[in-house]
């Protein structure tokens, strides 16, 4: 993962406490599963759930990126659709 990509993880993580998110999205290009444990540890207050693609694209060596949820543990669901 690049330099670049953990400058962003890290303003990620300012801007999770500056703004009081709940849910975050993070989808890039070149996310694979080897880094789910940094998508894991990012941030104490929230819990992480990522899906990669795992496919080789025309033998380069990556895949089509994956995608990751951040959510905070403390977050409340209620579903009002009955």
């Amino acid at each position: 993962m690049s330099e670049v990509f953990f400058l962003v993880l890290a303003h990620l993580v300012q801007t999770l406490d500056d703004m009081n998110i709940d849910v975050a999205f993070i989808s890039e290009h070149n996310l694979k599963a080897q880094y789910n444990h940094v998508l894991n540890s990012l941030h104490s207050n929230y819990t992480s759930h990522a899906v990669f693609d795992t496919s080789d694209v025309t033998g380069l060596g990556c895949g089509k990126g994956g995608s990751c949820i951040l959510y905070k543990k403390t977050m409340r669901i209620s579903d009002n659709s009955n």
